[in-house]
Order: structure tokens, then C-alpha cells, then sequence
């Protein structure tokens, strides 16, 4: 169940609420007036003015009390889903990089389109207007039994009856609601994969073969959507038959207590005008266990969405002032169980090379505290990578990485993801010396920004020219925290102190590269020719 209760929502259930007692409040005045109406026309002493006010008074405020009250519980749902939205957005942000990019556009986007929308109106048209129907039929029927016990049990018995209709059809309109909802994802899963491989349809000619399909799977989903819509109807007809069978069981009744004396008939006709407003409540709650059951299917959805996030094999705590660089303890790459341990002390450079780029990848992602890898501890300066706070990560790592693309926006919106305002003037001077701002240039300027204690490069001088190249070179050899890098050229990889090799056992560490060897001009060879 969403959280409601939290204590900004506090007074707005509260206000519901007094506004669902006003309501039953207001129908038991309202029928108290056309009771002195109705006896007044009987006595031939003409339309009492008093009580005919009354009445209308009585019916403008409880239209505006419902015109309240649609605004208040859409304000309750529109809260809740604004706290689950930021908490699910933060759940994604957090989300281990490689099982995220996993995902369809589809997959990542109907939680938000979908899933909220459902909850939202399960929380204003279900719970909140559910929780007020309720209210006032419990308190009509308490008044209606104080004037008459046995007419009140006369009239809870077809409301009773109505909902226990009402929950027997629940069940299979919660196995329909589900098998649409699993019907709509795989729906729109499809759609999203054949328009992002809309060009091997074309290519494969099987723009026939997709349509024929997909007008399948559109029939399949119409035919549970249908199947859904009459567990719907036979709920709503539940209440509509309730609310003509509290009204034709309390007149028929009650026309007995009349004939035996026990109430007058102006008092019988002025307490069943409350039937009108037992009967919309009746109706409320109908809609409530219509919306219940997709609103349940999408919190556990989004449930299990926000409980994702990167585990951690470590507690976040534990900081040691003393011990500096990179450590990394029992670290096992995917599909081995040789563990990797090493120290790596600040200004060291490692290249990391072995296995497949996706492979590297990983490993520079777990550095990073971004995936997590198998029973591996690694710290930074002492500080634990998995668990680090936003603000930490931000100044101690620094990653330029495909897995880790630029954000479509200027290069300072970037750099405000990496640094504060006066660490910017380093990234200009980096962002000069390197040149024309490329992407390449661009991801490696943001991860650099600051001069992170940490700094994890993923194969990004494939993009740079050869002086671009030197000026990294440069900059490497003089970095004050740790570097750890895959290079695509000679010339990054000849400046590394430390080699690590991810092999078919694990990673291992290997003896450097040589550097390459620098092939003088002829004239310095044989100076004397």
C-alpha cells in the first residue's frame, strides 16, 4: 500500500474526510427539511418558505462539497504519485548501468507513463473517494436506525448484498486487468524493437510478416480488454441494482411501519431521499474496486522497479584516513574464481587490457562503485566506492566511458554534473589544450573536471588526433590521484606504471609495455655523413 498517512497528507485525509462527515451531515438536514415540507403541503397550509429554503440551501452545499472534494482526493493522488515518481527516477538513476541499458525505451518509460497514472487514480477515485463512500453510508444508516432499527437493517441488507456481489466479481477482473497489463507491455515492447530495427524490416522485406503480426497480438489485447470491460459493467451493474434495491426494499417497508403506525409517511419519504445519496456513495465504491485492481498491479510494479539499485557488498561506513589510492580486494570477474587483489598508490598509471570491451567495461564500472562485481571490496582513499553519497562520487572518481554518455545539453550542464562552479576553470584550460571539443574531447574534459582522486578512461583516445594524444600523455603522467585505463592507441598505453590483464583465470597483473621505440631521422643516426 502507497504511503498516504506521511505528514505533509496528514490534513488533507483529514479534510476529506470532514468533508465526507459534512456531506452525510448535510443529506440528514436536507431530508429533515423535506420531511416539514411534506407535512406542511398535508396540513393544506400551503409550501413552508423555512424548510423549502432549507432544502435548496442544503442541496447548493452539497454540490460544493463535492466540487471540494473531487479536488481534494485528486490532491491526494497527485502527492503520492509525486513522492513515488522522484523515489522510482532516483531508483533508475541508481540502477547498475549495464542491466539499465538492458532495457527497452518502452520498459524504462511505462512505469512512469502507465504504472503512475493507474496508482494516481486508484489513489483519488479509489482509496480517498472509496474511504469517504464509506463513511457516509455509515453514518446515513446510523441515523436512519436511530429513527427506525428495523427499517435501517431492511436497507443495509441489499447494500451488504451489493458488495459482497462487488468483491465476487473482483476476482476475475484482477486475472483480466493482469493478463491485459502483461498483454500491453509485450505490446509495446514489440512496437519499440521493430521502430529501432525499422531498417532490417525493410531490409529482410518482412513489413508484411510485422503487420500480420502485430494485428494479432492488437486483436489479442482487444479481446482481454473486452473481457475486462464486462467484469467492469457487471460491477457497475452491482451498484446501480444495489441502489434501486435499498430504495425499493426501504419504501416497501417502510410502507408496512406506516400501515402499522410506527412512522408517518412525510417522515418515511424524507429519511428515504437519503437513498439517493446511499446510492452514489454505493457507486463510489464500485468505482474504487474497479480501480483497486490495476492500481495494485502497478504498485507492485513500481515497487519492485524502486527496490532496484546497486547492491553492495560492503557497508557504506568504515572511512580509514590513513591508507591512500586504489585498493581493490577479492575481485572476480564474471565466469572465473581466481580473486584479484592490488594496491595501487597515487600517481600510478594502469592499462587495463584482456578479454572483450564489455568486459572492461564492467570492470571500470565496478571500480567506479557503478556494477557490482563478486565479492570485491575497493576503496578510494579509504572510502568504499559502493555506497559513496552523491556529493562524495562527484569529487573523488571521474569516469569517461561509452557506458557513460554525455548528456544532450551544453558542455558547462555536463561539467555541473562533475564539478562546482570554481573547478571550471581548469576544465577551460584542459578543454583548450586539447583542442576542437569532440565527443571524445567533451567526455574526457567532464572526467577530468576537478581532478578527481580517481580517474577511469575507457578506450576514449580512439577519437583523438596525435597531438591531442600528447597533451593526454601529459596530463597522465602528472596526475595526482590514480588512473586506470584501456587504450585503443600506442601512445596512452606507453605512459602506464602498472598492467592488469583480464585472462580466461581472471584478472592478473603483468610486468608494463615496453614503450615503443622512437625511430630517429638519418641524419642523427650517422651525424658525421
Amino acid at each position: 500500500m502507497p504511503p498516504l498517512f506521511s505528514p505533509r497528507r496528514r490534513w488533507l485525509a483529514a479534510a476529506i474526510l470532514g468533508i465526507g462527515l459534512g456531506q452525510a451531515a448535510l443529506g440528514i438536514l436536507g431530508a429533515m427539511a423535506l420531511t416539514e415540507m411534506l407535512r406542511a403541503v398535508a396540513a393544506n397550509t400551503g409550501l413552508a418558505p423555512a424548510p423549502a429554503i432549507g432544502f435548496g440551501l442544503m442541496a447548493c452545499l452539497l454540490a460544493g462539497l463535492e466540487w471540494v472534494k473531487r479536488v481534494a482526493t485528486e490532491a491526494m493522488g497527485l502527492d503520492v504519485a509525486r513522492d513515488i515518481r522522484l523515489h522510482l527516477l532516483e531508483a533508475l538513476l541508481r540502477q547498475q548501468p549495464l542491466s539499465a541499458a538492458s532495457r527497452s525505451h518502452a520498459s524504462t518509460m511505462l512505469p512512469f507513463m502507465g504504472d503512475l497514472t493507474a496508482l494516481r487514480q486508484w489513489i483519488s477515485d479509489g482509496v480517498a473517494r472509496g474511504m469517504v463512500a464509506v463513511l457516509i453510508m455509515v453514518c446515513l444508516s446510523a441515523w436512519i436506525g436511530f429513527q427506525s432499527l428495523s427499517l435501517s437493517l431492511v436497507v443495509l441488507a441489499p447494500m451488504c448484498l451489493a458488495m459482497v456481489a462487488m468483491l465476487w466479481i473482483c476476482r476475475p477482473l484482477h486475472d483480466s486487468a493482469r493478463r491485459q497489463r502483461t498483454l500491453r507491455g509485450q505490446l509495446a515492447t514489440l512496437i519499440d524493437d521493430r521502430v529501432r530495427n525499422a531498417i532490417t524490416v525493410r531490409a529482410m522485406g518482412g513489413e508484411e510478416r510485422e503487420m500480420k503480426r502485430m494485428a494479432r497480438r492488437i486483436d489479442g489485447f482487444n479481446r482481454i480488454s473486452l473481457q475486462r470491460a464486462g467484469h467492469v459493467g457487471r460491477l457497475r451493474s452491482a451498484s446501480a441494482l444495489g441502489g434501486q434495491a435499498i430504495v425499493l426494499a426501504g419504501f416497501g417497508y417502510g410502507a408496512l411501519l406506516v400501515r402499522g403506525g410506527e412512522i408517518d409517511l412525510h417522515h418515511l419519504v424524507g429519511l428515504m431521499s437519503l437513498a439517493g445519496l446511499m446510492a452514489t456513495a454505493l457507486s463510489d465504491v464500485a468505482r474504487a474496486a474497479e480501480l483497486t485492481v490495476p492500481g495494485l498491479i502497478a504498485w507492485q510494479r513500481l515497487r519492485g522497479r524502486m527496490s532496484e539499485h546497486v547492491s553492495s557488498t560492503q557497508p557504506a561506513g568504515g572511512r580509514r584516513r590513513a591508507e591512500t589510492g586504489l585498493t581493490v580486494e577479492t575481485l572476480m570477474t564474471a565466469g572465473t574464481t581466481r580473486p584479484f587483489s592490488a594496491r595501487v598508490g597515487n600517481g600510478e598509471v594502469v592499462l587495463l587490457d584482456g578479454g572483450s570491451s564489455a568486459q572492461r567495461t564492467g570492470l571500470l564500472l565496478s571500480l567506479a562503485g557503478l556494477a557490482g562485481p563478486v565479492a570485491a571490496r575497493v576503496r578510494m582513499d579509504g572510502r568504499p566506492v559502493h555506497g559513496l553519497k552523491p556529493s562524495r562520487r562527484r569529487n573523488l572518481i571521474g569516469i569517461a566511458s561509452p557506458a557513460v554518455p554525455l548528456l544532450r545539453a551544453a558542455m558547462a550542464t555536463n561539467l555541473a554534473y562533475r564539478v562546482r562552479s570554481r573547478a571550471r576553470p581548469s576544465a577551460e584550460e584542459l578543454a583548450r589544450d586539447l583542442g576542437p571539443v569532440t565527443e571524445s574531447v567533451a567526455s574526457l574534459v567532464r572526467a577530468m573536471a576537478g581532478r578527481p582522486r580517481l580517474l577511469l578512461l575507457d578506450g576514449v583516445d580512439a577519437g583523438l588526433t596525435a597531438d591531442q594524444q600528447e597533451v593526454m600523455v601529459d596530463y597522465l603522467r602528472h596526475w595526482p590521484g590514480v588512473v586506470v585505463m584501456t587504450a585503443a592507441t600506442r601512445g596512452l598505453a606507453d605512459c602506464a606504471t602498472r598492467h592488469w590483464r583480464l585472462s580466461d583465470d581472471g584478472l592478473v597483473e603483468e610486468a608494463p609495455p615496453a614503450p615503443t621505440p622512437v625511430t630517429a631521422p638519418v641524419v642523427q643516426l650517422f651525424p658525421h655523413t
